[in-house]
């Protein structure tokens, strides 16, 4: 069996992005989403108008973009650049996007770093 490293993680959501973004349009990915986030909303407080959240590891951004439906400002954080993609159509699309910030995250082997992405 062949050992997983990063950077097969990293290739792995690099090149399935649209592949897994198709997945969470299913009613199995939808559901995996809806019970998610259920059990998140267990931890906010009510009033989340001033609230900021950190989304590592953010994906296509379906989580942030519910945070931010709910009033929160969320920073968005990926080493895909197609997953940071998605989550800023998502975001786009739901007309959350002052509410959020895109920022690429550099893999472990990475001896570079890049500025933030930013939404306007």
């Amino acid at each position: 069996m062949k050992e997983m490293t990063a950077n097969d993680d990293s290739e792995r959501f690099g090149t399935g992005a649209a592949k897994y973004a198709a997945y969470l349009e299913t009613p199995e990915g939808r559901l995996r989403l809806d019970l998610a986030f259920a059990n998140l909303q267990d931890f906010l407080p009510q009033s989340t108008r001033s609230l900021l959240a950190l989304d590592i590891g953010c994906g296509t951004g379906a989580v942030a973009v519910r945070l931010a439906r709910l009033g929160l400002h969320v920073t968005l954080l990926d080493e895909s650049l197609p997953m940071l993609d998605f989550a800023e159509r998502a975001a786009r699309e739901a007309g959350v996007t002052e509410r959020i910030a895109l920022n690429m995250a550099m893999p472990p082997s990475s001896q570079t770093c890049s500025p933030p992405r930013r939404l306007m």
